[in-house]
C-alpha cells in the first residue's frame, strides 16, 4: 500500500476535472459521500466551498489523499473503510469529518482518491504538517495489519540501504499531463543519451543539442555551481541533475565543467529560442505540407483530365459493333493500380512517424504517440462515415452523375481521411483510403473503427485545432514583435527604463495601500478589549478575532503556513 499526494488544497474546479476524468482512467466511480447534502462529486466539492466561505482565515480548506494498493492486491469494501480509518487516526482527521471517496481504474489497476473537509464547527483546521512522514507511517501500518506488502519508501527504508527511487512531484505530473511530456520519459531519454555518451561530457552535451533539448543557465547555485537546466521538447525547464538517473548535482558538475556557464542564455531566453525554433519548424512544416498536396493535386487532376480524352476517342458505335462482330479488345497491359490520395497522405505521415525521436531503432512498427502526432502535423484526421453522411453523399452522387460530374459516394462505416480546410480550387477535403490499409492504421493507434468522430465532426475537430495553432504562432509573433531586441540598443534602453518607471510606479502603490491598511488598523484596535469578557465568553473572543487585528501565536504561525501552501500550489497550476 502506498498514499500519495497526501497535502490540504483549495482548488475546487481542479479536483472536479481531476477526480471525475474518465479519459486518463478506465473508470472513475463515487464510492461515497460522508456530512454533506450532496450527492455527486461537484456538488459535493462545492458544498465544501460554501462551508470553508465562513471561515475565510484558512484558505486550504480540503485535504486530499491517494491510496494505491499494488496490482495485484484487491481491498474488500471492509479493508478499504480500514485503510482509511487507520489513515485517519495517523493524520489526526476527526472521525465524523466530512469526506468524499472516489475511485479509480487505471490501466487495470484500483486506487482510491479521498478528500476531507479539513474545518471544525469552530473553523479550525486539523494539522496539515510533515505530509510526507504521516503518509508513509500510516501505509505501513495499513500494509502490516492488512497483510499487503510493504512499500519501502526513503523515510522507512531500512539503514545503509539503496534510496528509492525519486518520484515526479506532483506539479511535475501535471505539467507533463498539460505538455504531453512526461517527466519520467524526459528521465530515460537523457539518462539514456548520457549511456550512449559512455559519460563522455562534451559528446552528451552535443547529443542533447542534436536531440532537441537547450542547454539553460539556472537562478539557483547548486552544489557550488550555478544550476544546469534544461528546456525539454515541449518547452518545459528541468534541472539537468534531476533528469540523470543515478548521478547527484556535483557529478554533474564535474561532468559538464568543460561548459562556461556564463556563456549559456537564462531560462527566459532559452524559452523564446524554442518558441522561435517552434515558429519556424510550424512554417516550414506548413509549406512543405503545401506543396506537396499542390502537387499531389495537380498530378491527380492531371491524370483525371487525360483519362477523360481518351475515352473520348472510343465512340459508342465503335464499341457496338465490335461487340456484334465478336471481336476482341485489344489486350493492354495491366497498369499497377494508382494509389489513392487519401493513401499517399496516410503514407507520408507514417514516413514522418518513423523518423519521430520517440521510434526506437529498429522498430518496423510505428509508435502510436508518434504516428497520432504525425497526423495532427500533417494537418489530417481519420474519420468513420456515419449511415447519415452515406446517405448524404448517395444523393449527391447521383445529383452529379445526372449533370455528368462526379461526387464520391461513401459507404456506411467506411474510414475516410479527412485534412484542414484547402486552398481555394484545390481539391475536397474527404479522401478514400484503401479500407485494409485504414484498419491497419487504426490498429497502429491502438484504436476501434467505432471510437472514429464522423465526417463533419472530424472537419470541426480540424478546423478548431487550425484556428488554435493560428492563435498560437500570432500569440508568438506578437510577444516576438513587443520585445526591445528587435530596435537596436536605443529601444533597448527605453524598454528597460520603462519597466524600472512601471517598478517604482508600483512599489509606491503598494506602499500607500500597506499605509491605508495600517491606519484602519488603527482604527479597529482603538477600541477597549475586555479581558475578563475575551477569557471567559468564547462568542465575544470570536467577535474580536473577526473584527480586529488580534490573533494569538499560534493562529499567526498557521495563517503563515497556509498563505505559503497556498502561494505553492498557485506556483505548481501555473506551471
Amino acid at each position: 500500500m502506498l498514499i500519495n499526494n497526501a497535502h490540504s488544497c483549495c482548488d475546487v474546479d481542479f479536483w472536479t476535472k481531476h477526480l471525475g476524468n474518465t479519459e486518463a482512467n478506465e473508470r472513475a466511480e463515487l464510492k461515497e459521500i460522508r456530512g454533506l447534502k450532496a450527492d455527486n462529486l461537484a456538488e459535493a466539492l462545492n458544498e465544501m466551498q460554501a462551508l470553508a466561505r465562513d471561515h475565510p482565515r484558512t484558505k486550504n480548506f480540503m485535504y486530499h489523499a491517494d491510496f494505491n494498493p499494488r496490482r495485484d492486491e484487491h481491498l474488500t469494501p471492509e479493508q478499504r473503510e480500514r485503510a482509511f480509518e487507520m489513515f485517519e487516526k495517523e493524520r489526526g482527521i476527526p472521525p465524523d469529518a466530512a469526506r468524499i471517496v472516489m475511485e479509480h481504474v487505471k490501466e487495470g489497476r484500483q486506487h482510491w482518491h479521498v478528500m476531507w473537509y479539513r474545518l471544525d464547527d469552530n473553523g479550525r483546521p486539523f494539522s496539515d504538517n510533515l505530509d510526507a512522514k504521516v503518509a508513509h507511517r500510516a501505509a505501513a501500518k495499513i500494509s502490516w495489519e492488512l497483510g499487503l506488502e510493504k512499500v519501502i519508501s526513503p523515510l522507512t527504508r531500512e539503514p545503509g540501504t539503496p534510496r528509492p527511487k525519486r518520484a515526479p512531484k506532483a506539479w511535475e505530473m501535471y505539467r507533463g499531463d498539460k505538455s504531453g511530456l512526461d517527466t519520467r520519459e524526459v528521465t530515460a531519454d537523457i539518462t539514456g543519451l548520457l549511456q550512449l555518451c559512455e559519460n563522455d561530457g562534451k559528446a552528451f552535451s552535443q547529443a542533447l543539442e542534436t536531440r532537441g533539448y537547450i542547454l539553460a543557465q539556472g537562478d539557483r547555485i547548486i552544489a557550488g555551481e550555478p544550476a544546469l537546466m534544461v528546456i525539454d521538447l515541449a518547452g518545459n525547464s528541468h534541472q539537468l541533475s534531476r533528469r540523470i538517473e543515478g548521478m547527484k548535482a556535483a557529478q554533474v558538475n564535474e561532468l559538464m565543467q568543460h561548459i562556461d556557464r556564463a556563456s549559456l542564455p537564462t531560462i527566459t531566453e532559452a524559452k523564446r529560442q524554442y518558441d522561435d525554433r517552434t515558429i519556424a519548424a510550424l512554417e516550414a512544416d506548413r509549406a512543405t505540407v503545401r506543396d506537396e498536396i499542390e502537387r499531389a493535386e495537380a498530378l491527380a487532376n492531371a491524370a483525371i483530365e487525360k483519362e477523360k480524352i481518351e475515352q473520348r476517342f472510343l465512340a459508342k458505335e465503335d464499341r457496338e459493333k465490335e461487340t456484334l462482330a465478336g471481336g476482341k479488345e485489344h489486350e493492354t497491359e495491366q497498369q499497377p493500380p494508382r494509389p489513392r490520395f487519401g493513401d499517399v497522405l496516410l503514407s507520408r505521415a507514417t514516413e514522418a512517424a518513423m523518423r519521430d525521436p520517440r521510434q526506437q531503432h529498429g522498430d518496423h512498427l510505428t509508435s502510436p504517440a508518434a504516428f497520432r502526432d504525425a497526423l495532427e502535423k500533417n494537418r489530417l484526421g481519420l474519420a468513420c462515415v456515419t449511415p447519415e453522411e452515406a446517405a448524404k453523399s448517395r444523393r449527391e452522387a447521383e445529383f452529379a452523375k445526372a449533370i455528368e460530374r462526379y461526387t464520391p459516394e461513401y459507404q456506411a462505416g467506411e474510414i475516410v481521411i479527412v485534412r484542414e480546410q484547402p486552398k481555394a480550387g484545390s481539391s475536397g477535403r474527404v479522401h478514400k483510403l484503401d479500407q485494409t490499409k485504414a484498419e491497419d492504421y487504426l490498429r497502429c493507434l491502438g484504436i476501434d473503427k467505432n471510437q472514429l468522430q464522423g465526417i463533419e465532426a472530424t472537419k470541426r475537430t480540424l478546423d478548431d485545432r487550425a484556428q488554435m495553432r493560428q492563435r498560437a504562432i500570432d500569440a508568438a509573433e506578437q510577444r516576438k514583435a513587443r520585445g526591445p531586441q528587435r530596435g537596436g540598443l536605443v529601444q533597448q534602453q527605453t524598454w528597460a527604463l520603462q519597466r524600472l518607471r512601471e517598478a517604482e510606479q508600483q512599489r509606491q502603490r503598494e506602499q500607500e495601500h500597506r499605509q491605508r491598511e495600517y491606519a484602519e488598523k488603527q482604527k479597529r484596535d482603538s477600541s477597549d478589549l475586555d479581558p475578563e469578557r475575551y477569557r471567559m465568553d468564547p462568542e465575544y473572543r470570536r467577535q474580536v478575532q473577526n473584527t480586529q487585528s488580534w490573533k494569538s501565536p499560534e493562529d499567526k504561525q498557521r495563517d503563515r503556513e497556509n498563505d505559503l501552501r497556498a502561494l505553492i500550489e498557485q506556483q505548481d497550476r501555473g506551471r
